[in-house]
């Protein structure tokens, strides 16, 4: 049974309804590739629940109210002012496109979500805390103020000192929150007492969202107000002692609340980089990144057909290639109906994105070799596509967003070994050629005059090049030394179909020295 399915099976047997499915981020920088893994896990989870006749919600909770830490490495020097603040009270770094810092992260984010066809409840933790949406859960924590720090000490095996809060306060003065001690209590009033290291004191009111509690009281907290009953968390927070077995301590015994069937899921890995995908490093790809290179159903794919519990190692390069290959062989045989496993199947039912465009059923590997055979005359691509069997017209739009994504991703990150040039003439490796190579070529010529169907002129080339006595090496080396003036290239036989038959022709006699 396909992962989604099985912990949905799980899920009816051990909650009950409504089913809640909560799931976030705090924006602090560009949200990447391994940020879609919590959301696309939690969605999965979310279409097999409505699969099997259920009516779950989807929240995906925004922690913009949380403060800046640090002065990653992409924000200007200046930015350390805001240090302790609230993204949502700092700036757009990026200028003004945006009304906070924030808003300048998520409005993109959720655009990528609309593009992966993941329909969520979006909330914002700044506007829960500011509504007073907190208010009974903070007046809980305050209370229980000793009870919690006994259980994250007792748990974590940190040592936090009496006098603990698990309420930070919003200066009134310099806007942060990490600077403010609480002297007093007056629950009846919604208010604390507090002092700031910046010489400010007074009253804050906590139903008005001025201040907010720390993240893993802040964790349990929001299950009890939103009604939170599933939620995967990383494996950062997964680990014993940390962030989930101590929020999940802190719901039952302070909120009296029973905490959500949570499943921890591993990181997701850039290939060639140590450590995880993180903003605060520079070590990511952004998810508008990748939707810029590849179809927002090879994204889905590429997550979701790996367990939560397994580590994605993520290749944009030939493994993005390959991947994108292995989706529409799986698209291929959903259409002509071939017989595939049952986890095969739910796969790319859940990797689907339906929509009222049809796309292009052509392999990116495919047109990978097009695109550059065409030298990227959109024309020209046109007419090598419907040469080699794909039906297409100038006028389709999605064929033109994957020509686009195709030469981004020449551009940026596509090996040396898929790249090619065709060459202005016959290039001088073409010399080396030895008689029976210069013969082949000949042969195929002639065969070029007659043949336009790939595989056939494909095994032509094959057994020619042996009843030569050439091994296969030998055989498929001269296309591409006389066309390419490398030694390897696409499939030979979709490759020449592709290019102008005159000129592969006119090319080859040149090349075997026949005009």
């Amino acid at each position: 049974m396909f992962w989604p399915d099985r912990f949905a099976d799980e899920i009816i047997q051990k909650k009950k309804e409504p089913f809640v499915i909560a799931t976030g981020i705090t924006p602090s920088g560009h949200i990447h590739v391994g940020n879609l893994r919590e959301v696309l896990s939690a969605e999965g989870i979310h279409r097999a629940l409505k699969d099997k006749g259920e009516s779950p919600r989807f929240l995906y909770v925004a922690d913009d109210f949380d403060p800046l830490r640090k002065v990653y490495p992409f924000l200007p020097e200046d930015f350390s002012r805001y240090v302790g603040m609230p993204l949502s009270k700092i700036p757009d770094p990026h200028g003004d496109c945006h009304k906070s810092y924030s808003e300048h992260f998520l409005s993109e984010f959720f655009e990528n979500l609309e593009i992966l066809g993941i329909k969520v409840e979006k909330l914002s933790a700044t506007k829960m805390y500011e509504q007073g949406k907190y208010t009974e859960v903070i007046k809980e924590a305050l209370k229980n103020s000793e009870k919690i720090r006994e259980i994250l000490e007792k748990i974590s095996g940190r040592k936090i000192p009496r006098g603990w809060s698990p309420f930070r306060v919003l200066c009134g003065e310099c806007g942060r929150m990490t600077a403010t001690t609480i002297t007093k209590l007056f629950l009846d009033k919604n208010e604390v007492e507090y002092e700031c290291e910046c010489g400010n004191s007074g009253n804050a009111d906590f139903s008005k969202g001025e201040g907010k509690l720390v993240w893993r009281v802040d964790w349990a907290a929001r299950w009890k107000m939103l009604g939170v009953n599933i939620e995967p968390y990383g494996k950062d927070h997964g680990t014993k002692g940390g962030s989930y077995d101590t929020a999940a301590a802190i719901s039952r015994d302070v909120f009296k609340y029973e905490p959500p069937f949570g499943f921890m899921f591993d990181f997701i890995y850039l290939k060639g980089k140590r450590g995880k995908m993180a903003s605060s490093t520079g070590n990511l790809i952004s998810a508008s990144e990748i939707l810029s290179v590849v179809p927002p159903e090879i994204v889905r794919y590429i997550i979701l057909k790996s367990k939560p519990q397994q580590f994605i190692q993520f290749d944009p390069g030939e493994g993005l290639l390959q991947a994108v290959d292995e989706f529409v062989r799986l698209e291929e045989d959903q259409k002509k109906k071939k017989k595939i496993s049952e986890d095969q199947k739910r796969l790319y039912e859940i990797s689907e994105i339906k929509g009222d465009q049809e796309k292009v059923w052509v392999t990116f590997r495919h047109l990978v070799n097009v695109v550059q055979a065409a030298q990227g005359d959109f024309s020209e691509i046109v007419r090598i596509l419907n040469r080699t069997g794909v039906k297409v017209s100038k006028e389709d739009r999605s064929l033109q967003d994957e020509v686009n994504r195709v030469e981004k991703w020449l551009g940026e990150y596509a090996p040396e070994n898929v790249k090619f040039e065709i060459q202005g003439k016959v290039p001088a490796e073409a010399k080396k050629l030895s008689d029976k190579q210069k013969e082949l070529l000949g042969k195929i010529a002639e065969e070029l005059e007659k043949e336009s169907d790939p595989e056939k002129l494909h095994n032509f080339v094959y057994e020619t090049g042996k009843s030569l006595g050439l091994s296969p090496g030998e055989t498929f080396k001269p296309i591409y030394i006389s066309i390419l003036g490398k030694d390897y290239g696409p499939k030979a036989g979709w490759f020449l179909v592709s290019l102008d038959k005159e000129f592969v022709i006119k090319r080859f006699k040149e090349a075997s020295c026949l005009i």
